[in-house]
């Protein structure tokens, strides 16, 4: 199991943040190389479903998240998605969204990703992409809740 876990700086609180992870951000947040095509977005409450196709140099797949659980408080507010249906080679996909107080100003967005393929070449080598595509995102965070109106 390959395992990604990237934290990003922002401004406000988990509970303010949390009510921005909708559609909109969730489409700022595909690189641009990638693709999207949103078929379901419930949200991210328990049972909540995300139904996708991504079309990557003409490679069209589909993905299919559930939210497995949900965690609210003032300090911490996280969201865990599980795949059902993923792309080649991935097999089994966990994402937690995790939102960290620091401060009465600042949080932590945490991406933390584990991840399996079909076989051990296929981990070493989508680790990259991978990676790549969740870093994208904290420049868009970054972005997104630093310039929030209060």
């Amino acid at each position: 199991m390959k395992r990604i876990k990237i934290k990003t700086k922002v401004k406000g609180c988990p509970t303010k943040i949390i009510r921005h992870f909708d559609e909109e951000l969730f489409m700022k947040l595909n690189p641009p190389f990638i693709k999207v095509e949103l078929n379901q977005f419930d949200g991210c409450k328990k049972d909540s479903d995300l139904k996708l196709t991504t079309n990557f140099l003409g490679l069209y797949q589909y993905w299919h998240n559930k939210v497995i659980d949900r965690f609210d408080s003032d300090n911490l507010v996280y969201f865990i998605d599980e795949g059902v249906e993923m792309p080649f080679p991935i097999t089994k996909w966990i994402h937690k969204h995790k939102i960290v107080k620091i401060d009465d100003q600042n949080s932590y967005i945490v991406d933390d990703i584990e991840y399996i393929c079909s076989n051990p070449i296929f981990e070493f080598f989508s680790y990259p992409a991978i990676f790549i595509t969740m870093f994208y995102r904290k420049p868009i965070y970054v972005d997104v809740f630093n310039n929030l109106e209060e």
